[in-house]
């Protein structure tokens, strides 16, 4: 049985085919035109310009980097900085254009390498040996991992990473802003880029002197290997002009005794003549090659020619009375170990 309505309704649609093709036309296309404008809309946002920079990190994408990023505004506040806290890199009129150059080509480069975990450094004395490299080997890995949009509005975008550094074993944080440019969200500067050199600075400034505390430490052994070895009991110093009235004679003797295993094959001793009131008068390097077998004593003796008219000749008969301070500086044994002093340098710039 037929309905009444159902025909109607196929009458209806069957007299009125193009008007209702027409309208449903007219709904697909406003639906289509309103999905477009809105996914115009979204392409507009900070948000899309966050991801599609983050997706251009990894794999590196270098096109969509170099119509994205402002490298200039990113990396001249970096050199302008960097020529505060490092005077003497690229030092001259146009330092900072060559800071500026160095850093640039140094983010370039790290764009083009590929990209591998930094090796386990497990011990702080590994690290300090290691050279210092600017950035992480994994530098783009760790900032398309730690990066967030952090605050967004309609002209302004920040957006934060984290990145460790393994050898001056820190995290620096990171803070890049996007403007909103007629050409669309553009990443423009870094936000933090004088507290990011101050604290790289100072980290790096940590490593210098943990690197010289590795040295002084290495004496410090050394030092007292040495007093194990061939402990000094006494030092003696005096001074006599000779004949011809024009030479004066320092003599130094040192007595010790060999209190290891093995024999003693050479030595160097410093030595320091000072003053009865304390004043330093004389320092002096002595070698000598002499066989201390073990358990037995040593003594040796040296003298140190000098010009009467010299400033250290003077002083030194001037002094009267003269004591000697003396400490080991090498000691070589014969079974081929040599014990060694070695000399401490202040803080070395490894960026020099």
């Amino acid at each position: 049985m037929k309905l009444p309505f159902v025909a109607t309704i196929v009458a209806f649609i069957r007299s009125h085919v193009i008007l209702l093709a027409s309208i449903l036309l007219i709904i697909l296309i406003a639906a289509g035109a309103y999905t477009g404008w809105r996914h115009y809309q979204y392409r507009q946002t900070a948000e899309f310009a966050f991801l599609r920079f983050k997706d251009a990190l990894q794999p590196v994408n270098l096109d969509v980097l170099v119509d994205f990023v402002d490298f200039n505004g990113l990396t001249m506040p970096l050199a302008r900085n960097v020529s505060k806290k490092y005077p003497f890199l690229r030092k001259g009129p146009h330092q900072e254009a060559q800071l500026n150059d160095m850093i640039e080509t140094a983010i370039f480069q790290q764009t083009r390498l590929k990209e591998e975990p930094p090796k386990d450094i497990p011990d702080a004395e590994t690290r300090l040996k290691t050279p210092l490299y600017a950035m992480p080997p994994d530098f783009l890995t760790q900032l398309c991992a730690s990066l967030t949009l952090a605050e967004h509005g309609e002209q302004t975008a920040l957006m934060t990473a984290t990145v460790h550094h393994q050898l001056l074993n820190r995290d620096f944080a990171l803070r890049l802003r996007m403007d909103h440019t007629q050409e669309g969200w553009r990443l423009r500067s870094l936000a933090n880029a004088k507290e990011l050199v101050e604290q790289f600075r100072e980290a790096q400034v940590e490593r210098m002197n943990g690197q010289r505390q590795l040295l002084v430490d290495k004496n410090n052994r050394t030092k007292q290997r040495m007093q194990e070895v061939l402990p000094i009991n006494n030092c003696t110093a005096s001074a006599a002009l000779l004949s011809d009235g024009k030479t004066l004679l320092v003599g130094v003797s040192v007595d010790a005794k060999n209190m290891d295993q093995v024999a003693v094959s050479s030595i160097n001793l410093s030595s320091l003549i000072i003053a009865s009131q304390g004043q330093e008068l004389l320092h002096r390097y002595l070698n000598a090659v002499v066989p201390v077998m073990p358990q037995q004593p040593l003594h040796h003796s040296w003298t140190i020619e000098m010009d009467k008219e010299s400033p250290e000749a003077k002083a030194i008969l001037a002094a009267g009375q003269l004591t000697c301070k003396a400490a080991w500086q090498t000691i070589g044994l014969s079974s081929g170990e040599v014990l060694h002093i070695i000399e401490v340098p202040e803080p070395i710039e490894e960026f020099q």
